[in-house]
């Protein structure tokens, strides 16, 4: 295992100073299903870097890529791989972007390392370990209230989003109080922002696995409370919900009604 935290914290910034060259001189290569799911040339010679050296130097590991079309996952060690978190961002301008690989055994997230190239920001978590940014241990926010709580949601208006975002308004609008939500486009951006405590809460309706795996070791190992939209353990497969212990409980009901709604909102 420390032959393969070493590999991870090392190709992970190597990945993000591929993209990050190619920051503001980009091309869009495709779009998939969805047109705001863009893929660009960034994202394929990150993605192109990580499997290569992976299949290099653990050739018998299992790896799963956003911009795999099939995936590898019959080793005991799978790699969960976003080459390139915050694509819409990236495409057009905005320095919000990561690279973000977990690494799985039988199953369960062992090791997260999410890179931010702009600002030099490494996150870094290992099971039992603790979370770290730039090797500094981080712990999430200590808000009690829900109602003096900043949270983060995704960026792409869905009527899960809508639903939450109007429970969110009016819980606010109970006690005479604004409540804050933030939409950053990335999520590895924006678990390292509840990691720090910087927010206090997050709820992403996203069940990509690239997406939230490496996020989730982060967020338990910086001290938060990581479950999916029913408050059970989170599992691959599932959305995610993370809070402070004092806090997830409440933002779990919120959460309860809008996890079922589907139909999306653009």
């Amino acid at each position: 295992m420390e032959e393969r935290k070493e590999f991870l914290r090392k190709i992970v910034r190597e990945a993000g100073s591929i993209v990050l060259e190619k920051f503001e001189n980009s091309a869009i290569e495709y779009t998939k299903d969805d047109k705001l799911d863009l893929v660009t040339d960034a994202d394929l010679a990150s993605n192109n870097f990580i499997v290569r050296k992976i299949k290099k130097t653990f050739p018998n590991d299992g790896i799963i890529s956003e911009e795999l079309d099939n995936e590898e996952c019959d080793g005991r060690y799978t790699w969960v791989i976003d080459p390139l978190d915050g694509t819409i961002n990236f495409a057009t301008g905005i320095p919000i972007f990561v690279v973000m690989i977990a690494l799985m055994k039988e199953g369960e997230v062992q090791m997260s390392a999410i890179f931010d190239p702009v600002y030099n920001k490494f996150a870094f978590a290992k099971k039992g370990e603790g979370a770290f940014v730039n090797d500094v241990k981080i712990q999430c926010s200590k808000e009690e209230k829900m109602t003096s709580s900043r949270g983060i949601m995704s960026s792409v208006v869905l009527a899960q989003e809508i639903c939450l975002r109007e429970k969110v308004i009016k819980k606010g609008e109970a006690v005479n109080t604004r409540m804050g939500v933030n939409a950053f486009g990335c999520a590895g951006f924006n678990a390292i922002c509840v990691a720090e405590g910087k927010r206090e809460w997050i709820v992403g309706f996203n069940t990509k696995l690239w997406d939230i795996a490496p996020s989730v070791l982060l967020l338990a190992e910086a001290g938060c409370k990581v479950t999916n939209h029913a408050g059970e353990e989170w599992r691959p497969g599932m959305a995610m919900v993370a809070a402070n212990k004092e806090l997830h409980k409440e933002l779990v009901e919120l959460t309860k009604g809008c996890d079922s709604l589907s139909h999306s909102v653009h």
